[in-house]
């Protein structure tokens, strides 16, 4: 499956080439984590609604392809949405 979402912001602490870690969060993201995430913004409930990230999924930003390597154990899946 293929899920699409733009990438609406880049917080200024979201990437550290020593620690290639990326947090992506949704557009209700506090303003702690916006400095520390790439926001993004789906096309739709129902689009966001279908993404269940887990250990091997692939991230595509651009030509670039990421590789979950790890999902934190919360939120629980009913407070997913927090956390897309």
């Amino acid at each position: 499956m293929v899920v699409k979402a733009t990438v609406a912001a880049i917080g200024q602490d979201a990437y550290e080439p020593a620690e290639p870690i990326l947090i992506l969060f949704g557009k209700d993201a506090t303003p702690v984590l916006r400095d520390v995430a790439l926001i993004q913004c789906f096309d739709g409930t129902a689009t966001q609604q279908q993404l269940v990230p887990e250990r091997g999924t692939k991230v595509q930003i651009d030509d670039q392809v990421y590789h979950v390597t790890h999902v934190a154990t919360w939120p629980p899946r009913t407070c997913r949405r927090w956390a897309m």
